[in-house]
């Protein structure tokens, strides 16, 4: 067994099963996990549930140096299939340099006592490991689900390889549900600490050859009050209350609500990866399906990233697009514009539009708009973006046009006296 000190022996560390993770991963989990903050706490109980969609942590890892050596060496593990024993040898060394590994006294910052407190450790580094990427393998996983449920609609609960299983976790196995079951909030896997639980999607077909898909187990709900925090949760049993949350569907709905708040101050590479990440999410194709009037309440959805150029065009400071609601059960008539298109053509052409005018009137009101045509594979694709006072810039249209739209557009422009933006024909 390998000493823990600084004696330590330097050969690798033995490879154990089950910590070691196939590589390289699927881009929505290396996305959900370099999406997330750094955020230090002293006990894991204060960054909780919901929180760790979106936020990075590490208990007793209150120096953002040592938290971000942490987080880059999870992060080359998930990008690059590393195995535990690699993961450890590497950056065991970084943690010792700094002072934080062993067991040494550390101030609480909630309580104002001094505590001794165990830092890094070999057991430690694991659960680093273990937690990180089986939580950003699982997101990545729901995102896929969420976007071919159409022809896989059902989700399989399976048993990992643990030699021993949680007796409920036990009982769910074998459990076919359909994937937007609202079980699955909760219930999607790792459901605890060293879970080892997954799911599998499966296609009407095979539903059918399981003997279809059963009613979710009655819940049986437990208390539990966060020390940390004093905050109750009502916790189904066998569920880990740390793990009782999907951080797939969490992370892209608390994104969507970020963005929606405050990008404008945003590094602009992380703006972009941001609203990329939302948009790649299933909630688009949640958001673009049709709502009949009063069925729900205003909405708003972060559609694009707004560039440098265009910022400057329309002369507002915003980096976000927004697609309202209204506009969202409109484009529906436009049934060549799938949830694809949004993702793939729209950012084409708001970066790589080959004519851009500006337009002052509309229907015979007043507007502030930009009109970005794209020329691709012989077809003509318009996006029409739309100033709405000083900070807002929403999504007034996007369909497949033609070459009279786009003469309408320019003759329009001309009798305004407005000169295009960009002309590349």
């Amino acid at each position: 067994m390998a000493k823990d000190g600084p004696g330590a022996a330097k050969k690798p560390y033995p490879a154990r099963p089950g910590f070691a993770f196939p590589g390289p991963p699927p881009k929505e989990a290396l996305a959900f996990f370099r999406a997330k903050d750094l955020r230090p706490g002293f006990d894991y109980r204060d960054v909780f549930g919901q929180e760790h969609a979106y936020a990075f942590t590490v208990a007793k890892a209150l120096q953002l140096d040592v938290l971000d050596d942490i987080r880059q060496a999870v992060d080359r593990a998930l990008a690059e299939g590393r195995p535990f024993a690699q993961f450890r040898q590497e950056l065991e060394p970084t943690l010792r340099k700094a002072g934080w590994w062993g067991r040494q006294p550390r101030l609480d910052p909630r309580t104002g006592k001094t505590r001794q407190v165990q830092l890094g450790s070999p057991r430690r580094l694991r659960t680093i490991y273990e937690a990180n990427l089986r939580a950003a393998r699982a997101a990545g996983q729901w995102e896929r689900i969420q976007r071919t449920k159409a022809t896989h609609p059902y989700l399989l609960y399976r048993l990992g390889p643990s030699r021993d299983h949680r007796d409920e976790h036990a009982a769910w196995d074998g459990l076919l549900l359909r994937a937007d079951d609202p079980w699955w909030h909760d219930h999607y896997p790792p459901n605890g600490w060293g879970c080892k639980c997954w799911v599998r999607q499966v296609s009407e077909r095979e539903a059918e050859r399981l003997g279809g898909p059963r009613q979710a187990p009655a819940r049986n709900p437990v208390a539990w009050t966060n020390p940390r925090t004093g905050e109750t949760l009502q916790v189904d049993r066998g569920l880990d209350p740390a793990w009782a949350s999907n951080a797939g569907r969490d992370r892209a709905r608390i994104l969507a609500d970020q963005l929606n708040g405050k990008l404008d101050a945003a590094d602009e590479r992380l703006a972009r990866t941001a609203v990329s990440q939302v948009v790649d999410s299933a909630l688009l194709e949640r958001f673009l399906k049709p709502r009949k009037k009063g069925i729900e309440p205003r909405a708003e959805f972060p559609i694009a990233h707004l560039d440098p150029e265009l910022r400057a065009a329309l002369r507002v400071e915003t980096q976000l697009v927004r697609l309202t609601r209204g506009t969202a059960n409109k484009q529906a008539k436009h049934w060549e514009i799938t949830a694809a298109s949004y993702r793939e053509l729209l950012p084409a052409v708001l970066r790589d539009a080959d004519l851009i005018v500006p337009e002052t009137r509309h229907w015979g009101r007043a507007v502030d708009d930009l009109v970005c045509f794209l020329f691709r594979e012989g077809k003509i694709y318009k996006a029409v973006l739309r100033r709405e006072g000083l900070r807002e810039v929403r999504l007034a249209t996007f369909y497949r046009s033609d070459p009279a739209d786009m003469e309408r557009v320019e003759h329009r422009a001309r009798e305004a006296d407005a000169h295009p933006i960009r002309d590349r024909r």
